[in-house]
């Protein structure tokens, strides 16, 4: 079955392109727009999914936001098309927030930053991880939505 918007688009219809990021333990599905322009400096809007959804629940916002301003999702370890870390370790807060940096990284490089914009689970991730002073550089702006704050 592929994934489509609720439209029926793909991901490719709608200029995104799959990526898998390699990150020890698992191989995170992401979806991003495609790079267009290599010197491209607005920072991209990446997207947290609650549980136990995919990066699906941002069809609407992808769909939106893809042609004007750079945008991704991610699927989160275990679920979508993310694997299953091996134990129950693997699910740990720090790993969560270890696959967030990763993802970062692949979209804006080591010293880039996003808008981070998370839902449900996805804001409490993304509240740990922009309450870590080692990683809120990473942040442009944090948005939560139905989370707690």
């Amino acid at each position: 079955m592929r994934p489509t918007t609720e439209q029926g688009a793909t991901p490719s219809e709608l200029g995104l392109e799959s990526v898998t990021v390699e990150r020890g333990d698992v191989r995170l599905h992401m979806v991003r727009s495609r790079v267009s322009d290599p010197h491209e400096r607005r920072a991209p809007v990446l997207f947290l999914h609650g549980f136990p959804d995919s990066h699906a629940t941002w069809s609407r916002q992808l769909e939106g936001l893809a042609p004007m301003h750079p945008i991704a999702a991610f699927d989160q370890r275990g679920v979508g098309g993310s694997s299953e870390p091996y134990g129950p370790e693997g699910y740990r807060l720090s790993r969560y927030l270890d696959d967030i940096d990763a993802v970062i990284d692949e979209l804006v490089g080591p010293e880039g930053k996003v808008h981070l914009v998370g839902h449900g689970w996805g804001t409490v991730l993304g509240w740990c991880f922009a309450g870590d002073r080692h990683r809120a550089n990473r942040l442009r702006s944090f948005t939560a939505i139905a989370g707690p704050h």
